[in-house]
């Protein structure tokens, strides 16, 4: 195993866990970006930050929700924010999984007629940041999806669904 790895790599791991190289059987390396974030442009226009893919929804969320208003009404705002937000994703954290359904169905006292009308009567919305085409990178987008630079709002409709 650790003829695969680099030597220094490995032995920081050894020095920082107090053992010798040899015993370390395994391990995993998740490396995150950790500088802050910067704005950047002639008047400062452009935001210079990582995940701001999740980060961006989930203001836009919560503060929708936060203004919603539901006192004195038979109607209950929710929002669902995903470790893995990808819509259908069917990983533990994501999209796909039954957390939902069983939420919403506790909610509704697991009464499955009150939950299929108010499911009826509502709207989802499943909002992500998209990537405009690369100009010298064209080939690499889908032919009827080239979302431009400044070009509005971007709807897609995912076939898997």
């Amino acid at each position: 195993f650790t003829s695969y790895h680099n030597s220094k790599l490995m032995n920081l791991l050894a020095d920082h866990l107090g053992c010798k190289v040899e015993d370390i059987a395994g391990f995993d390396l998740c490396l995150a970006d950790c500088q802050p974030g910067s704005l950047a442009g002639i008047e400062s226009e452009f935001i210079m930050a990582p995940r701001q893919d999740n980060l961006v929804n989930a203001w836009a969320g919560m503060s929708a929700l936060a203004q919603h208003k539901t006192a004195g009404s038979e109607s209950a705002a929710v929002l669902c924010l995903y470790d893995h937000e990808e819509v259908g994703s069917q990983s533990a954290h994501g999209a796909g999984t039954e957390l939902p359904n069983i939420v919403l169905g506790r909610l509704s006292g697991d009464n499955s007629a009150l939950l299929a009308k108010c499911v009826a009567g509502s709207f989802l919305l499943s909002a992500d940041q998209v990537h405009a085409v690369h100009p010298n990178f064209v080939s690499k987008h889908e032919a009827n999806f080239q979302p431009a630079i400044n070009g509005g709002v971007t709807m897609k409709h995912n076939s898997n669904q």
